[in-house]
């Protein structure tokens, strides 16, 4: 360090050389601060304004820059301005204007780059305050220090990259979510990875099918070759380099020349300007798509580590982008299919609304009439009419399934008529099989010059090379044997001539080229469903009505016979029980009385007179009444009088049986008018019904009461319930209800009859409620 660079101890001493020891002293604290000052890691220096130079410089400026401090003290400011690289001048030169108008203690910092003595920048940061004054008071004297800040400002180098390279690849990335244009986006991303990498070209090679290529994308500068759209097939490009990109592996090359590459490779990079390249693959679907590559062609190139992950990052998002492409594509292709099935479905759905009115139609005329032929015919004209066929027929098969004849058609065309025709099943086995086991049979067949094709042997033939075309379809009659209840077949077989299996087909013809779809198929099948239940439905029902028929001649003659013995019998019944009385009186006038057993037989035979004579009397009663021949002769009757002297005698009976009957009768009841001993019949039946069937002990309840204009009579008993099933019967005649007799008191099952006909005579109507071991009968009569 020279004398200049050292601080003048002179200048410390004047006015005080006088004392030695003083000297001595400020001697000593000069070496001090010499030392201190050049054992620092940081620059110090004083600088002259007037002198345009640096008074003083510490040794730190060697170790930092390599220039001597005596050099750059003696030089002045021209060489360290020499030293300052351009682009920091003007930022210095403000620096300086700041510092002549500084306050006292007012410190300015400034950052610039010097040029070290090895010819590299070399960063600082300077901190600068006002060390001394003139007179005026202006600046004289500038105290600074200065510290290396390269690692602090590389780490903020490699930050600002990082941070512009995060904000490309985001940018491309939300470009890529945003577009689904993949030209573009790739051609963006070129164009802003050249301008990142400050670079010659960028590119992206595509491969092809047979690992050669073509330069797909390119973002290049001004005055370089153009490679954009050109092929390259070469050996260097062959299968197991492609497999290295696959691998993952990247390829940074710095210089050509010197990276010992293959001579083939060196010389396709030479014919294309390249002097350094980075390589890295774009992967799709586990395979080598092409490769991302940025060209340096004027001069070899160190590429950063930040360099290399940008690419890779980008590559990542580019293969994103052909992926969410193809996807789109594919999607757009799927939409175009799915319309298209949309469309082809729309026109199936609508067809088959149309055919589903169609059938519904056809369905209530065929399900709406009972008559065969009528069913039969309104099927084959809406056949041909809904599909526009040529001609339709219905055949019916003989219970032995060995013939089929054509019993009814309909055709627009002149085809001649079939009705009539018995076509033998043998002749056709193959079709007659499967309309046997209820399947449809369908056949196309196309005729030219005495060649054949049809269906069955899969030759569909094109209406243009034929000369006649013909479409058949046969769909059978059927009923399903599997929905039909055991003993079907016997019971119907026996009663209508029906069973289960096919009972015909339906026949479609059509001259013109007519392939039948599934729905028409469907539609025909369906046709042919509803025929088989209507036919079977009208068979049933003519069967049925001759059944009908038949029943109610029988029921006329049971009737004309129940009556014809009724009268026939009634005669000698009414000369027994006359005989009975005569012979009793003459018993009784004999001097000697008729021993007991002589008179239990009497009354057995007189007892079982009355009944016979009741038995016939009901009978003949009923006969009237259903003949509507039974007179009706209507009376005024005051219920509160006339209810009590009719049920006195079953007071008696219920007493004797250990009953009770209770008799409750409104107060209320307005006169009714009625038949009167229809009436009394009604009672009668209903109390004797119910102390029959009640157990002693019980209750019976009688009640009589006026509800609107009609009067409500109830008898009700307890101890035996009547079945619910056996309800709806009770009141046929002859029916008795099974296990509801525990006294065996016999019955011949006509009271309760009687009792409805007799109501219904009346006008009015009857119900029976049987709960809880209680029954109860109400009968509801009009008051006139």
């Amino acid at each position: 360090m020279g004398k200049s660079m050292r601080l003048n101890s002179g200048d410390y001493s004047r006015g005080v050389v006088e004392s030695p020891s003083l000297e001595e002293m400020l001697h000593k604290n000069h070496h001090f601060i010499q030392q201190v000052t050049d054992t620092s890691r940081n620059i110090l220096y004083i600088y002259d304004l007037a002198e345009q130079k640096n008074v003083y410089i510490n040794l730190a400026i060697t170790t930092v820059l390599g220039h001597h401090a005596e050099t750059l003290s003696q030089a002045g400011s021209s060489f360290l301005f020499s030293l300052l690289h351009p682009d920091d001048v003007k930022k210095l030169a403000e620096h300086q204007q700041r510092l002549y108008t500084a306050r006292d203690n007012e410190t300015f910092e400034i950052e610039y780059r010097l040029q070290r003595a090895d010819g590299e920048w070399c960063w600082l940061s300077s901190r600068d305050t006002i060390f001394s004054r003139n007179q005026d008071g202006s600046p004289r004297q500038i105290l600074g220090t200065a510290k290396e800040i390269n690692h602090h400002k590389q780490i903020e180098e490699e930050l600002r990259q990082q941070t512009e390279r995060e904000r490309l690849v985001s940018r491309i990335a939300e470009r890529i979510h945003q577009s689904l244009d993949l030209q573009e986006i790739l051609n963006t991303t070129v164009a802003d990875v050249r301008q990142f990498l400050q670079t010659d070209r960028v590119i992206i090679y595509r491969f092809e099918s047979n690992w050669s290529g073509i330069v797909a994308v390119e973002s290049v500068g001004e005055g370089w070759l153009s490679l954009l759209g050109t092929a390259i097939k070469d050996p260097c490009f062959e299968k197991p380099s492609v497999n290295n990109h696959g691998r993952g592996r990247i390829q940074a090359v710095e210089d050509i020349q010197t990276a010992g590459l293959a001579e083939c490779y060196v010389e396709l990079l030479t014919q294309y300007q390249v002097r350094a390249n980075l390589v890295l693959p774009i992967t799709h679907e586990d395979r080598v798509w092409g490769l991302l590559i940025a060209h340096h062609c004027r001069a070899p190139r160190h590429w950063q580590s930040l360099e290399i992950e940008l690419l890779h990052g980008l590559a990542t998002q580019v293969a994103i982008a052909i992926q969410q492409s193809e996807l789109y594509h594919r999607v757009q292709q799927l939409n175009t299919d799915l319309e298209r099935q949309v469309r082809e479905r729309t026109q199936q759905f609508q067809q088959s609304l149309t055919f589903a009115d169609v059938l519904k139609r056809i369905t209530d005329r065929i399900r709406d009439s009972l008559d065969e032929q009528q069913i039969l015919q309104t099927a084959v004209q809406e056949v041909v009419s809904v599909l526009k066929v040529d001609y339709c027929c219905a055949a019916l098969y003989d219970p032995e399934h060995t013939t089929a004849t054509v019993q009814y058609e309909f055709t627009h065309a002149d085809l001649g008529s079939g009705i009539g025709q018995v076509l033998l099943v043998a002749d056709t086995p193959k079709v007659h099989d499967r309309l046997l086991k209820g399947e449809f049979f369908e056949s196309y067949e196309c005729e030219r010059t005495g060649y054949l094709a049809s269906a069955e042997t899969g030759d569909m033939a094109c209406p243009d090379l034929f000369d006649r075309f013909a479409a058949k379809l046969l769909c059978p009659i059927f009923l399903d044997p599997a929905s039909c209840q055991p003993g079907w077949d016997s019971l119907e077989q026996s009663t209508c001539g029906i069973k289960p299996g096919a009972i015909g087909y339906l026949a479609v013809i059509d001259q013109t080229y007519h392939v039948f779809s599934d729905t028409e198929i469907k539609l025909v099948n369906q046709v042919a469903n509803q025929c088989a239940i209507a036919i079977r439905q009208a068979r049933l029902y003519q069967a049925s009505q001759a059944q009908v028929k038949a029943l109610e001649r029988l029921n006329h003659l049971k009737d004309d016979f129940l009556s014809t013995v009724s009268h026939e019998l009634r005669t000698p019944v009414a000369s027994m029980k006359m005989a009975i009385q005569m012979l009793e009186l003459s018993l009784k006038q004999e001097a000697q009385p008729p021993s007991e057993k002589t008179s239990r037989y009497l009354q057995i035979l007189y007892h079982q007179c009355e009944r016979e004579i009741g038995l016939i009397t009901d009978l003949l009663d009923l006969q009237r009444l259903e003949a509507g021949i039974q007179p009706l002769n209507p009376t005024r009757i005051t219920l509160q009088l006339w209810i009590p002297q009719r049920v006195i005698l079953f007071q008696e009976l219920a007493k004797n049986r250990q009953q009770t009957l209770q008799i409750e009768i409104s107060p209320e009841i307005p006169t009714l008018t009625c038949d009167a001993p229809s009436l009394e019949r009604i009672l009668v039946e209903l109390l004797n019904n119910a102390c029959k069937y009640s157990p002693p002990g019980s209750t019976l309840h009688f009640k009589v009461w006026a509800e609107a204009a009609k009067i409500c009579l109830s008898v009700s008993n307890t101890g035996v319930k009547i079945p619910v099933e056996e309800i709806s019967a009770i009141f046929d005649k002859f029916h008795r209800v099974p296990n509801t007799d525990p006294w065996k008191q016999g019955g011949t099952g006509l009271g309760l009859a009687l009792v409805q006909k007799l109501v219904n005579h009346l006008s009015g109507s009857i119900r029976v409620e049987s709960t809880a071991e209680q029954t109860c009968f109400t009968v509801e009569l009009p008051l006139t």
